[in-house]
C-alpha cells in the first residue's frame, strides 16, 4: 500500500460525512485560522515530522506527490475550511483563490448549493 493510500485511508477515518457528496468534515486537530490540521511525516523515516493543511494533505494524495506546485494553493469549492473532501478541493493560484473567496461573499447563494456555486466558479474562474 502506498503512503498517499495510507495517508488517505487514516485521513477519513477522522471524518464526519454530512451527506452524499457533501463535505466530509475533518474531526480532527484545527488552527486557529479554521482549517484542518495533521501532522505527518513527508519525508523518509528518519525525517521529523510536519503539522500540515489536512486539505493540503488529501491534495498531495490525490496528485501523488509530497510536493505541490510553489505557486498554487488547494482551494475548497465548498469553502469550507475543515472540509476534506477530494472532490471539493482543487490547485488553484493565490490571486484566483482570492477572487473566489470574494466571489463567494457577493454569492446569493448558499455555500452548500454546491451545484450553483460549482457551476459560477466553472464559468467565471
Amino acid at each position: 500500500m502506498s503512503r498517499f493510500v495510507e495517508w488517505e485511508t487514516k485521513m477519513l477515518s477522522r471524518v464526519q460525512r454530512t451527506g452524499d457528496g457533501d463535505c466530509l468534515i475533518w474531526l480532527g486537530a484545527k488552527s486557529s485560522t479554521g482549517y484542518g490540521m495533521i501532522r505527518v511525516k513527508l519525508g523518509g523515516e528518519l525525517e521529523p515530522s510536519k503539522v500540515i493543511g489536512a486539505h493540503r494533505l488529501m491534495a498531495m494524495c490525490q496528485l501523488g506527490t509530497v510536493v505541490l506546485p510553489a505557486d498554487l494553493q488547494a482551494s475548497h469549492f465548498c469553502h469550507n475550511k475543515m472540509c476534506v473532501n477530494k472532490e471539493h478541493i482543487c490547485l488553484k493560484p493565490d490571486s484566483i483563490n482570492q477572487q473566489r473567496r470574494t466571489a463567494n461573499q457577493g454569492l446569493d447563494v448558499p455555500d452548500t448549493d454546491y451545484t450553483k456555486a460549482i457551476y459560477f466558479y466553472k464559468t467565471y474562474f
